[in-house]
C-alpha cells in the first residue's frame, strides 16, 4: 500500500557548512537526513542539558555525509579535473545537542582530521516539524529514566 501524506514518514535533508581541522580542503558541506523522531529526540536532549546545566550530550549519529562539493551545485571540471561528489569516508560520526543548538560532527578516516557543522538552533528545528519546544521542567525530571537523570 502506498503511503499517504497522513501516513508518509517526514523526512527532511539539512545542508550545513562544515568546518574541518586540518589545512588541507576542508569540506564545503555536510548533508544529513532528520525524520520528525530524530527532531523530537534533539527537542528533548536540549532540555535535559538546560535541566542538568551541562555543556552538551553527544551521541552517535550514522545520519551525515561530508563532501568537498555541494552535491546539489553543478560544478564544471576544476583544474581540467573532475571532482567527485562522492561522500568522504568518515568514522565516529556524531550528533551534539546543547541547551539551544545543535550540530553534527565526525573524524576523517584513516586521517586526524575532525569535521563538523556550524551549529543550528533547536528552535528552528522544532518550529520546522511543528515540535513544542519548552525546557524540561523539574516535575518533568522524575519521569525520565534514571539512567539520564
Amino acid at each position: 500500500m502506498p503511503a499517504t501524506p497522513a501516513t508518509a514518514k517526514r523526512v527532511k535533508q539539512f545542508r550545513a557548512e562544515a568546518n574541518c581541522s586540518a589545512e588541507w580542503p576542508s569540506p564545503v558541506v555536510a548533508t544529513y537526513l532528520m525524520d520528525e523522531a530524530v527532531a523530537r529526540e534533539i527537542v528533548e536532549l536540549s532540555g535535559i542539558v538546560r535541566a542538568h546545566d551541562l555543556l552538551k550530550i553527544e551521541k552517535q549519529h550514522a545520519r551525515v555525509e561530508y563532501h568537498l562539493l555541494d552535491p546539489g551545485e553543478d560544478y564544471p571540471m576544476l583544474s581540467g579535473v573532475p571532482r567527485s561528489r562522492e561522500p568522504l569516508k568518515i568514522e565516529c560520526p556524531t550528533l551534539n545537542v546543547s541547551d539551544t543548538e545543535f550540530w553534527v560532527a565526525a573524524r576523517m578516516k584513516n586521517h586526524p582530521a575532525e569535521l563538523w557543522t556550524e551549529a543550528m538552533p533547536v528552535s528552528e528545528l522544532a518550529e520546522e516539524f511543528g515540535i513544542d519546544y519548552l525546557p524540561v521542567k523539574d516535575q518533568e525530571m522524575e519521569s525520565l529514566p534514571s539512567a539520564i537523570r
